[in-house]
């Protein structure tokens, strides 16, 4: 199997254990935005650093990592600016 099938198949399973109920943690969160930025899926990525704001998944390294990555990856310089203006004022306040 191609790695991009096993990526599809690692975000899908991710969105449905979300929607089970499950919550993702500090280990899944992680790995899916670093394989968003790794296969070009930046929109999908955005969508899961908005969920990973509102959960408090970038206190660690892991989560940090993975941002760094795929603001790495965006096209517009706003954007990625935009986010880690966002994620600087959270570090502020936590």
């Amino acid at each position: 199997m191609h790695p991009v099938g096993l990526y599809d198949n690692i975000i899908a399973l991710y969105f449905q254990l979300v929607e089970e109920g499950v919550e993702p943690d500090f280990f899944s969160f992680p790995r899916v935005i670093k394989i968003c930025a790794g296969n070009g899926l930046v929109p999908l990525g955005k969508n899961c650093i908005a969920i990973g704001f509102m959960m408090d998944f970038f206190s660690n390294g892991f989560g940090l990592n993975a941002l760094v990555d795929i603001v790495d990856k965006m096209d517009s310089e706003s954007v990625g600016s935009t986010l880690l203006e966002s994620f600087i004022l959270c570090l502020l306040y936590a």
